[in-house]
């Protein structure tokens, strides 16, 4: 009983997080300015990993719409969402598995550029995109409790998935550098050694 009592514990403090729906609300307003600013600065998306990850990003603010209408409207916001705001909650998981996916398919493409360090830190995030995902579902479902240690596990994962590419993976001069010496040479050592 005292592991059941504990998986409850962390399944509250993660459904605490976003009692009065400040979290939710926060999140979304951030996503969609993320995504202003990307399609103000960039355009629309080029490829279908930037459509992709768009769509991932609207995923994440479907699935927080709950938390949005509380935000909102208090208690009545929720009441008037109705059984549409749990099933939107769906959208979290399937976004986290699409960025799992994308995650998995940028590691290949870094392994073949000879990035390790960005190839491990992808492969990661992709493990822990995974867990989230699967967390995500089971939080719907009578086995919450799991859920909720599952998403935490994942979600620490994939951040440190994004460490490792950060420190481990090589700069945009330094992949430029390689891949001329490579090119120039025929030998990927003789011009730049990472």
């Amino acid at each position: 009983m005292e592991k059941v009592s504990a998986l409850r514990k962390a399944r509250d403090w993660v459904a605490d997080l976003d009692k009065n729906g400040r979290f939710s609300g926060l999140y979304v307003g951030a996503s969609a300015m993320f995504l202003a600013w990307g399609v103000g600065k960039d355009g629309l998306p080029k490829n279908f990993e930037g459509w992709a990850r768009a769509g991932q990003t609207a995923g994440y603010m479907l699935a927080s719409s709950e938390g949005l209408a509380k935000l909102i409207a208090g208690a009545e916001g929720v009441e008037k969402l109705g059984r549409l705001g749990t099933a939107l909650k769906v959208f979290g998981p399937v976004a986290d598995a699409v960025g799992a996916g994308l995650d998995f398919e940028a590691a290949q493409k870094y392994e073949k550029k000879g990035d390790e360090g960005r190839a491990w830190g992808y492969k990661l995030s992709g493990i822990g995109g995974t867990a989230m995902s699967a967390g995500g579902i089971l939080l719907l479902t009578p086995a919450a409790p799991v859920g909720a240690v599952v998403l935490v596990a994942g979600a620490i994962v994939n951040a440190i998935g994004m460490g490792v590419r950060h420190f481990f993976g090589r700069s945009d001069e330094a992949q430029f550098l390689y891949d001329l010496g490579k090119e120039l040479s025929g030998n990927e050592r003789l011009f730049y050694t990472p």
